[in-house]
Order: C-alpha cells, then structure tokens, then sequence
C-alpha cells in the first residue's frame, strides 16, 4: 500500500512514496491516475480539491488576510499584554540587561554627570517613586550620547530608567526633569517596553509565518 501520494499539480508527474524509502514517478498529464486514484477509494483533500477552484481559493487568500490583520491589531497586543505579566521577573530582568549592554556597545557611553549631580538627582527621583507607585522596582542608570539622540530618557524591561546626560543638559527645571522621569516609570509599572519588545517578536513570527 502506498504510504503517500503527493497530491495533483496541473501536468506534473505524481510521486507515491511507498515504505521503505521506495519512490515511484507517475506520468498524469491527462488525469487518468487521479481518476484511477478515486476509483481505488484514495480521495483528494478538501484542501486539495478547494485549491483546485480559483474562487474557493481566492476566498481562502482572502479570509487569511483578515486573520493576519485582526492578529496583527488586536491578537498580538492582547497575547503581549497577556505575557508580560505571567514571564518571571527574573526573566525580564536579564532580557533588560542584555538590552542595556547592547545600547552601552551601539549608542551609549558613560555619563559625564559629577556623581553628586547623579546623587542628588537619585535621591528627589526616588522620593517622587516612593509616593507615587511605592512597590514598583527600578533603578536609574545614568548615560551619554552623540547628537539628538543623546536628548532623551527611556525605560527598559526589568525597570531600569536611563536619563541621557543630554536632556539633563537641556532641562533647567529639576521638577520638570523628575516629570520626566516619572514618565518612563509610568512605562515600567505598565510593562510597556517588555510589551512592545514581545509584539516586535509575534510581528515577526506572525510575518514568518
């Protein structure tokens, strides 16, 4: 009996793999297998026979492009929201650190900062932390970088908040600097960044696929 028949594609020959690796090549050009096939009872796929209708397969084209797009807008973002918040916190921990060291070689360099200015500015951040969402962990970590994009401050997975030494530079407002802060905290308590890390990964497999 045959193992498996490959299933019919215009004039090209079919394969019947049989057991024990033995292979067999049938000319079907005009058919006459196929319809040998059906008389010995080996039907095609419901697959294989919507494949064969162009409307039935355009319908299929067609429903795919909804599901990928409905996945796309509302079942990647619900799954990342939903994994965010059940992966282990040492695990968002170390993905936050091996974020972190890849910016420190690409992007990053050590803040010119004076380490009082660094204390000082720990220290009024931590008091605002504490009143505002006293049971989430971060840590701030200070930076350098070249040109515009050294004007900023962003958190990452696993609570750490990098300030730029350019947007310290720039902001001649501390309070208005610890607004800002907040706000990237506002992105940690929210698992934001481990969010939207998870979504670039569905996006990507969702394209895979």
């Amino acid at each position: 009996d045959p193992a498996r028949v490959s299933e019919r594609f215009a004039a090209a020959p079919r394969i019947i793999a049989l057991n024990r690796g033995v292979m067999l090549e049938i000319p079907d050009e005009d058919g006459r297998f196929d319809r040998a096939l059906a008389d010995a009872g080996v039907a095609a796929t419901p697959v294989q026979r919507m494949q064969r209708v162009w409307p039935a397969a355009l319908a299929a084209l067609a429903g795919l492009v909804v599901i990928m797009a409905t996945a796309f807008v509302y079942g990647i973002p619900a799954a990342a929201h939903w994994l965010a918040w059940r992966l282990p916190a040492g695990f968002e921990q170390r993905i936050g650190d091996a974020v972190l060291v890849e910016l420190d070689a690409r992007m990053f360099e050590p803040s010119a900062l004076p380490a009082e200015r660094q204390s000082a500015l720990t220290q009024r951040f931590a008091t605002a932390a504490h009143a505002a969402v006293p049971d989430v962990p971060y840590r701030l970590e200070f930076r350098s970088a070249e040109g515009p994009a050294g004007v900023n401050a962003m958190a990452l997975p696993g609570g750490a908040i990098v300030l730029l030494d350019g947007l310290v530079a720039m902001t001649q407002d501390d309070d208005a600097l610890i607004g800002v802060l907040s706000h990237e905290l506002g992105h940690v308590a929210g698992k934001h960044s481990l969010r939207q890390l998870l979504q670039s990964v569905g996006v990507g497999a969702l394209a895979g696929l």
